[in-house]
């Protein structure tokens, strides 16, 4: 697996997300104590997303093998493609090969992709196609 976890700035997000988390709860705690260190720990939270996503930012997909960057920049110009297309059925198309894409890289490990963005693309992907076929 290629997940980057072991990057300072993504370890740093993670450990900070584990922190807040760990603190939070569904009322305003009584303890005021408790409140600031929730507090301060979103805080952290906030300076580490930010640090991770310079981070990745810079690093793009280098770590990624040259195969796999390939096919995520395949993914990247067929989506760009889709939001460009003519038709509903052109759009379903795309969408489906940016779907494969996704699907393959995910399941080989190239990439992690979260529940909601799968759910998402998902999502598109059959608008499109149902678009596509009420024509």
């Amino acid at each position: 697996m290629h997940y980057r976890y072991h990057a300072p700035a993504t370890a740093g997000f993670h450990h900070a997300l584990r922190e807040a988390n760990a603190l939070r709860s569904e009322t305003m705690p009584a303890d005021a104590k408790f409140a600031a260190a929730y507090r301060d720990a979103v805080r952290r939270l906030a300076v580490a997303w930010a640090t991770a996503e310079r981070s990745a930012k810079r690093e793009g997909t280098s770590y990624l093998d040259p195969v796999d960057r390939r096919k995520l920049e395949q993914a990247a110009k067929l989506l760009r493609h889709a939001e460009g297309a003519a038709s509903p059925a052109e759009r379903a198309a795309y969408l489906r090969q940016v779907k494969s894409i996704m699907e393959e890289l995910v399941h080989n490990g190239a990439v992690r992709t979260p529940p909601k963005i799968v759910e998402a693309i998902d999502t598109v992907t059959s608008l499109a196609i149902e678009a596509a076929e009420q024509r």
